[in-house]
């Protein structure tokens, strides 16, 4: 079954209204894990990097973000994770990954076998590099 692991970027995309084009991406990619078509991973570093956004520049309440993260992992064909293959990261950061969080995202995507969905065109380039699929 195909597997899409969500960075952070595109889970904001989705929470908030930053970027219509984008959050519609994120949604039809949501939508199709809960019609059973594909499964959606959560790692735990994006979900921390999009807490402490949501928290820290949006401005949005603990009990509301609360409430969003209990809906999405929750949400059928959602998974959540929060494996960390240190040896993997490291081979990855910093010499092939600068951003620390994008490493172990791709450290995730390769144990997983999965694409990666994000916005950030830094990282997509590096995941290139890496022969990591993104959507």
């Amino acid at each position: 079954m195909d597997r899409i692991l969500l960075d952070a970027n595109a889970l904001l995309s989705y929470l908030t209204n930053r970027e219509l084009a984008q959050q519609v991406k994120i949604e039809q990619i949501l939508e199709s894990a809960v019609r059973g078509d594909r499964e959606i991973l959560l790692h735990q570093q994006a979900l921390s990097e999009m807490i402490f956004v949501l928290k820290n520049v949006y401005r949005v309440q603990a009990d509301v973000i609360a409430k969003m993260l209990f809906d999405l992992i929750h949400q059928p064909g959602s998974l959540t994770t929060n494996d960390l293959e240190w040896e993997r990261v490291l081979k990855l950061w910093p010499s092939q990954v600068a951003d620390f969080g994008d490493a172990v995202l791709a450290s995730a995507a390769l144990t997983h076998d999965c694409k990666i969905a994000t916005f950030d065109k830094s990282f997509q380039k590096r995941l290139k590099a890496l022969k990591i699929a993104w959507v």
